[in-house]
């Protein structure tokens, strides 16, 4: 319980860092949302030109309804292409906003920090602070807009057949159940690989600093024995984050191939008996491929929320709350 509230702490604190692109986030979030109800409400009105089809309606009412959907196209078109574009320049440009707090935090600092302490600050201002600006900036949208998409898809399966919608429901909970033991340990692998990569490049510039030395005394090859143990041990750490990652995608896919053949089997004996239409059996088979992908994203999204905390601690340690505070405040300001 105590690790679950510090998580939660870690969170409300990085979403507080969203400051002044508070308004473009949210504009982001209201066109995204415009663009996933288009996108979700497609496949449902698709299976209702082959319903149209299959009853034997007249050729220009589906040619008619042919057009929409065209119109639906190009305007989901049009709206993908427009929120690809902004939601990268907002992502870049938040990141350059937190790498300006962090780097006014460091000017903020007494000599004496910097005297006490031996450590190459620039790999938090440009490495840890872009990990952990990207999820800031687009955490919440990822949150809401996927879960939305669930939602949404599973209320119009409902509305086409109870019977294949609770078969989705079924599998998922087990998708989630075996999803939440894997990441279990990822924070804590998050955190090593952070240290051992803090290790690992003082250590390199402590033999640079020291080259001279080294070289006089001839102790390249002890050293160098030492660096690949270092090298070893980063490397450790970094395979047991992409090993729990790889887990969490190999799940993903399998609900991805084993959630349609499902469906498909028991929607057939619907189809046979009269309960369900071919056009709607269409739909659901289009909305299990479409659940994988905010599914895989909430995958992802955990992950990342993980390795975000996993580094948020030693980053905020930097920023300390009474500095950063009134750096945000003139950045408000300015904007």
């Amino acid at each position: 319980m105590q690790k679950e509230r510090s998580q939660l702490y870690y969170y409300r604190k990085m979403m507080s860092y969203i400051g002044p692109y508070r308004k473009k986030r949210n504009r982001l979030l209201f066109w995204s949302s415009v663009a996933t109800t288009l996108e979700i409400a497609f496949p449902y009105l698709f299976a209702q030109m082959i319903n149209m089809v299959q009853q034997g309606i007249q050729l220009s009412s589906i040619f008619k309804y042919g057009a929409l959907l065209f119109g639906v196209s190009i305007t989901l078109s049009f709206l993908n292409a427009r929120q690809n574009f902004n939601s990268q320049v907002y992502g870049i440009q938040f990141i350059n906003y937190f790498r300006t707090l962090m780097l006014d935090a460091a000017f903020e600092k007494e000599m004496q920090f910097y005297r006490n302490t031996d450590e190459d600050f620039s790999s938090r201002i440009m490495q840890e602070t872009a990990l952990m600006g990207s999820h800031i900036s687009v955490s919440f949208p990822i949150l809401f807009m996927n879960t939305v998409q669930i939602l949404v898809m599973l209320l119009f399966m409902f509305s086409m057949s109870v019977k294949l919608a609770l078969i989705t429901l079924i599998i998922l909970p087990i998708y989630f159940v075996f999803f939440n033991r894997i990441n279990f340990k990822l924070r804590e692998s998050s955190e090593k690989e952070r240290e051992s990569y803090t290790n690992f490049a003082g250590t390199v510039r402590e033999y640079l600093d020291g080259i001279l030395q080294i070289k006089l005394y001839q102790q390249k090859d002890f050293f160098q024995t030492k660096f690949k143990n270092d090298i070893r041990r980063y490397e450790q750490g970094f395979q047991e984050i992409k090993k729990y990652s790889s887990v969490n995608f190999g799940l993903g896919q399998l609900i991805k191939y084993v959630l349609p053949i499902i469906l498909i089997m028991a929607g057939a004996y619907e189809v046979s008996q009269g309960r369900m239409s071919l056009g709607n059996l269409f739909a659901f088979y289009a909305y299990s491929g479409f659940l994988y992908e905010p599914m895989n994203n909430l995958s992802d999204w955990y992950v990342g929320l993980q390795m975000a905390i996993g580094m948020s601690e030693r980053v905020f340690e930097f920023m300390d709350e009474r500095e950063i505070v009134n750096v945000r405040q003139n950045k408000e300001t300015q904007h």
